[in-house]
């Protein structure tokens, strides 16, 4: 998909991905290209009734899915009774690219 917002254009591409003994699961590569400085860009990558941080990077979600989040500082907030998984994008030459990969 790409798709334009107020900081930028934006790229958002998703694929299967297959795991040797478990069910497949998705990644999803995020790119953000901005000519302006957008200053501090935040992606929501999750939202669940509890979220926690497992090992290697990967969060926990309910139901047994996970995931984990590359290119830029991830940290957990509450908002409305719920848990958000953020993350702050890192630009670097006008573009800030995001990664997710689920697994379940």
């Amino acid at each position: 998909f790409r798709y334009q917002t107020e900081f930028g254009d934006v790229t958002d591409f998703i694929a299967p991905v297959a795991h040797e003994g478990r069910d497949a699961g998705l990644l999803r590569e995020i790119t953000v290209s901005s000519a302006n400085d957008a200053g501090a860009v935040y992606f929501r990558a999750a939202k669940a009734a509890e979220i926690s941080a497992g090992e290697d990077g990967w969060f926990l979600l309910p139901q047994g899915v996970r995931v984990k989040v590359t290119g830029g500082a991830a940290f957990i907030r509450d908002s409305g009774g719920q848990k958000e998984l953020i993350v702050e994008l890192k630009f670097k030459d006008g573009s800030a690219v995001v990664t997710q990969e689920f697994d379940w």
